[in-house]
Order: structure tokens, then C-alpha cells, then sequence
């Protein structure tokens, strides 16, 4: 994994409100989990603000003949 691509761990407060929220969003199939869906809210707000967020890069490795 390139160091672009390389992720951390953050710790964020919700209200209950806002977790339940999110958590309808997972219960209802929408997002797969609490990441994806923190993820793609962090991209549209990005986008809502003009920031471009380049998709992420798969590694492919080519097998040495």
C-alpha cells in the first residue's frame, strides 16, 4: 500500500442522534459499514467544498515470469 493510500485510525464523538442515524444507514443495506458510510459523507463534503478527491489506487503486482 503506497503511503497516499495508507490509512489511520481516528476516534470521533457522535451524538446518539447521529450514531443511530448511521447506523440506519448499515441496518437498511446502504452502506456495508460505519467506515464506508463516514468515507463517502468525507467525499461529498470534499466535493460540496471543490476538493477532488482522486479514487483510491488498487495495488497490482505483476507476477515475475
Amino acid at each position: 500500500m503506497s503511503e497516499e493510500n495508507k490509512r489511520e485510525r481516528i476516534t470521533i464523538r457522535l451524538t446518539k442522534r447521529y450514531l443511530d442515524l448511521l447506523n440506519t444507514l448499515i441496518d437498511k443495506g446502504v452502506y456495508n459499514s460505519r467506515n464506508e458510510a463516514i468515507r463517502d459523507a468525507l467525499r461529498i463534503m470534499y466535493e460540496y467544498h471543490g476538493l477532488k478527491v482522486a479514487p483510491e489506487k488498487k495495488s497490482t503486482k505483476v507476477a515475475d515470469s
